[in-house]
């Protein structure tokens, strides 16, 4: 999972009302703005920052790829565009759910960090502040410090669970291979019910899941193909599939847990073929 910077202002209420982002790709001027690239990598279950005015007022999770809709029924979230649209027609938009901090970061007390720890990468720029553009990739480094800050501050049992999340998912994208496996193994013994921190979902580890990427070395578990591209940190786009789903009563455990690309992981997910299902289970990574 990918984490991104979003500056709102004063969409913030606007967006946190909607449960939605919102990029128009056209700026004052008719120019094209750089952004869409960015919101157009946002995938379901990527964590967002939300900036407010200098200050990290939420964190969300996506719950839905990016998507586009014409901009006069951007409202009623309906139709995609027909051939006819132009780049004037549009917004690029990802459903999130929110969680709000109840104590808000000042982002102004952490610039002289960010300009000591200062990755062209990330949503800074030199001096600290956050770059103009409306959504960005942070650096894993920069989210680390911003979230571990933000914990001391939180009082809320929610907003904690909603920050140790994100820095769950950095750590386990960066533990040795031995503590990634122990982890993993720890964590398939817990969160057997649906959980309610930014969305109603079933907990899926960020451990297990890391754990199942690493062991498929880069290979597509059902079609044997290498990952089509890499993702932001240079390692082998592969998606994390639950053989028997979670919804159905499937596990968060290593043996129910495999690697596929984009493909064959949209394949199970409307096919779901029996010969595949058994394929996998043979396949699936094994303590």
């Amino acid at each position: 999972m990918a984490i991104f910077w979003v500056n709102q202002g004063d969409n913030f209420a606007i967006e946190q009302e909607e449960c939605r982002l919102n990029y128009d790709p056209i700026g004052n001027k008719g120019h094209h703005k750089p952004g869409y690239k960015n919101i157009s990598n946002v995938r379901y279950g990527d964590f967002i920052l939300h900036n407010d005015n200098s200050f990290i007022r939420a964190i969300s999770v996506a719950t839905s790829d990016c998507y586009i809709i014409r901009k006069e029924i951007a409202g009623q979230g309906t139709d995609l565009l027909s051939p006819d649209d132009t780049w004037d027609d549009y917004v690029f938009c990802v459903d999130v759910s929110f969680v709000e901090l109840d104590q808000p970061l000042n982002i102004r007390s952490c610039r002289s960090w960010l300009m000591k720890n200062h990755d062209s990468k990330s949503a800074f720029d030199v001096t600290g502040k956050p770059k103009e553009p409306y959504i960005h990739r942070i650096a894993d480094t920069h989210v680390a410090y911003l979230m571990q800050r933000a914990l001391k501050m939180q009082i809320n049992e929610k907003a904690q669970q909603a920050v140790m999340e994100v820095l769950d998912e950095i750590e386990a994208q960066t533990l040795p291979d031995e503590q990634l496996l122990e982890k993993a193994l720890t964590e398939q013994y817990w969160h057997e019910s649906p959980q309610h921190i930014m969305t109603t979902r079933w907990y899926r580890s960020p451990y297990i899941a890391q754990e199942a990427k690493r062991k498929a070395h880069g290979i597509c578990q059902l079609c044997g193909q290498p990952a089509p591209f890499k993702d932001a940190n240079n390692q082998p786009y592969l998606e994390c599939h639950h053989i028997k789903w979670r919804s159905q009563g499937g596990e968060d455990r290593l043996e129910n847990v495999v690697a596929l690309c984009p493909n064959c992981h949209r394949k199970m997910h409307i096919r779901n073929d029996p010969k595949d299902v058994r394929l996998l289970l043979s396949r699936a990574a094994k303590p």
